[in-house]
């Protein structure tokens, strides 16, 4: 039987471009191969024989734009989860599977049931993991056909979050960039060039994180930490998002004896102040991967 594939043209040899695996591509993997005017080519292998075999085919190809539900989760999972699709789920689709994946690994695989009231497939829990960042997760029918993909991030742990602020796992710290700046990338841009916030985990909850990782480092007294975070653009962005909390980190760092760690605090409050007074304007979007080369220079 037949199976369509997504493809774009290699310019050089007008070729078809398959990126990888012959595969129906999600929305997001299309924003990302096919740019300005290029077309989109959907490449069928070989043709069905009759019309039964076409809807077949048409259906165990229709790839979604599928969405999880809540879309992060402590590293020790546990929450009940849904995912929806567009377009709809065919109505063939009464269960499924949800592979949840690290840098193309199968670490869990969660057994789906179709919802009764809802157009969208349930898991039970969220599976645990082992390292924080973001977890690709592939979803599959009952008949193990291919249906989209989606992300998951994971909240570091207590331990881990003192362990990055610290740097005594640069590699964890640096990982959790580098994952964000790929999701980055795949979003959607502004008109003018600048990346928007991750797809897959907001902008609202990217900041959350950043102001975790800020207020562990003020309570631990992880000043370089501090430092290197005020030095990028983010910095302007974390202190937007806690500057009205009724406890500041300057606050917090020196409650718990940090008085150094307070001082760059109450200088980064009063500059940025300053800055926001004068109407400069404060970066829509994380860059993480100016994080990411931050991280680099401070273990230099």
């Amino acid at each position: 039987m037949g199976r369509f594939s997504c493809a774009g043209i290699n310019n050089q040899s007008n070729a078809f471009n398959f990126h990888g695996d012959r595969r129906i591509w999600d929305g997001s993997t299309i924003r990302r191969n096919i740019r300005g005017n290029s077309v989109l080519y959907i490449v069928m292998s070989e043709p069905p024989h009759d019309y039964q075999s076409w809807i077949q085919c048409l259906r165990d190809n229709l790839h979604y734009e599928a969405t999880i539900a809540p879309a992060e989760s402590p590293l020790q999972g546990g929450a009940p989860f849904n995912v929806t699709f567009i377009p709809a789920l065919d109505p063939t689709v009464t269960s499924g599977f949800a592979k949840f994946k690290k840098r193309g690994n199968v670490f869990a695989t969660v057994e789906l049931e179709r919802s009764v009231r809802f157009d969208c497939l349930n898991g039970f829990s969220i599976p645990a993991a082992l390292e924080p960042g973001l977890a690709d997760v592939e979803i599959e029918s009952q008949r193990r056909i291919l249906l989209g993909f989606t992300r998951l991030f994971y909240y570091p742990n207590k331990k881990q979050t003192s362990q990055m602020v610290h740097f005594k796992e640069p590699s964890m710290l640096r990982t959790l960039c580098e994952d964000m700046s790929e999701d980055f990338r795949g979003a959607n841009s502004t008109s003018t060039g600048r990346p928007q916030a991750s797809a897959t985990f907001g902008h609202a909850q990217q900041v959350q994180l950043l102001c975790l990782l800020i207020y562990t480092a003020a309570k631990e007294g992880a000043q370089q930490f501090v430092e290197m975070i005020f030095s990028c653009s983010a910095g302007r962005i974390v202190f937007d998002a806690y500057k009205s909390n009724s406890q500041l980190p300057e606050v917090i760092a020196r409650e718990h004896g940090n008085l150094g760690t307070a001082r760059y605090f109450e200088n980064i409050t009063k500059r940025l102040l300053k800055e926001s007074s004068t109407g400069k304007e404060c970066p829509k979007a994380i860059d993480w991967s100016e994080l990411a080369k931050a991280t680099d220079r401070t273990q230099q």
